[in-house]
């Protein structure tokens, strides 16, 4: 009587464990997955979701009525994103909602940075490209709290023109020196394209020796393609404000679609709608 009252038991448990198993299987499958979109600022002040097939109006469009949004990163995990403008002697970092497209706060910076990109890293520290004050004709890269608006400058890039950054899934962070308006030009400083750089101390990794062009920004899908989007001018030979898949490795690109006329965005990144 005693073995049967414990093979009851084992029973019993054994068809907790099973049920439990089912549950989670269940659950594993029907739970609502997060739904990427792609959303973009321009520096007239609109905040949109950029349909990535092209060719098609946005989705969701917000005036934010702030001029001036030169940049766009989304926080880990996509819940967020942010922008950074320069109004008078201050700069601002935006914080927006990706479900509403609408700005959620403002907070200063501790410097007046005129930021050109905008990335952010896994554990929520921001990292911006702005003009290095200090040298000419070369940018600096800083790392921005975004609780507090404090920004640390890590060093110079010794190149100028990086339009755009992006940290890749690995952590590696690349950014795009764009050619100014000239066509296969690139020098020591200028129109050096893709470039990887490091995160903590601003040297620069030339990706290939293909010549430049006017880049807006550039972002990682999160199945992580490197994208760009194309300028109004100078755009390579791919139509103007596109967006392109870029190879992190080669550097070569492949046209994705058009932004149905929107020729002045100035970030893009993939956040979480839902």
């Amino acid at each position: 009587m005693w073995i049967s009252y414990w093979l009851v038991k084992l029973r019993l448990a054994l068809i907790s464990v099973v049920l439990v198993l089912l549950v989670g299987v269940v659950v594993w499958f029907t739970w609502p997955r997060p739904t990427h979109v792609l959303v973009a600022v321009s520096w007239q002040g609109d905040i949109l979701r950029v349909e990535p097939g092209g060719a098609s109006a946005p989705s969701m469009k917000s005036a934010s009525g702030l001029i001036g949004l030169n940049c766009l990163a989304a926080a880990p995990g996509g819940r967020k994103a942010y922008s950074i403008r320069k109004a008078a002697d201050a700069s601002w970092l935006i914080e927006i909602d990706p479900k509403s497209l609408k700005v959620s706060t403002q907070l200063k910076l501790s410097q007046p940075l005129e930021v050109r990109g905008l990335a952010a890293a896994r554990d929520g520290t921001l990292y911006a490209v702005a003009t290095d004050e200090s040298l000419s004709n070369s940018q600096a890269l800083f790392k921005i709290n975004a609780k507090t608006g404090a920004c640390d400058r890590i060093g110079s890039l010794g190149i100028d023109g990086v339009q755009g950054l992006a940290f890749a899934p690995d952590g590696r962070l690349f950014g795009y020196g764009i050619g100014y308006g000239q066509p296969g030009t690139r020098d020591a400083t200028i129109g050096v394209g893709l470039v990887e750089i490091n995160p903590k101390s601003a040297s620069v990794r030339d990706i290939s020796e293909r010549p430049a062009f006017v880049m807006q920004t550039i972002a990682f899908r999160p199945d992580g393609q490197l994208i760009g989007l194309t300028h109004n001018q100078d755009t390579g030979g791919f139509p103007r404000a596109a967006l392109v898949a870029i190879d992190s490795d080669t550097e070569s690109m492949t046209l994705i679609g058009d932004t149905a006329g929107y020729f002045d965005l100035r970030g893009l990144d993939y956040v979480v709608a839902r």
